[in-house]
């Protein structure tokens, strides 16, 4: 309260005093672990095409994530022609065109 009267009467603030309404310093909190959800697996009440063009996509998936997008895309094709309903697949392929057009655009002469 003496620190706010200081203030209005003209007097300012030490840089070591602080007023009633100053915030607790933040404590650090330590970094948190994160790690990355689990992939689903294929289910096992699906149709012998579906449970195929799933691990297709898993296996796209790993190989988008290692960056090998020509492989990736050869097997969310795959995915594709095993189960042409599943708009998961077309969705894959999708990304990486713009993954690639992303990457080209990046590049600077």
């Amino acid at each position: 309260m003496m620190a706010a009267l200081k203030v209005i009467l003209g007097g300012g603030l030490d840089d070591d005093e602080k007023m009633d309404v100053d915030p607790p310093p933040k404590k650090a909190e330590p970094p948190k672990k994160t790690t990355p959800p689990p992939q689903p697996q294929p289910q096992e009440d699906l149709p012998a095409e579906k449970k195929a063009a799933a691990k297709e996509k898993l296996l796209g998936n790993d190989a988008y994530k290692a960056k090998n997008f020509e492989k990736a895309l050869e097997h969310y094709n795959k995915a594709i022609s095993l189960d042409p309903t599943d708009i998961t697949y077309y969705n894959n392929v999708a990304g990486k065109y713009y993954q690639n057009v992303w990457l080209k655009s990046r590049v600077h002469i």
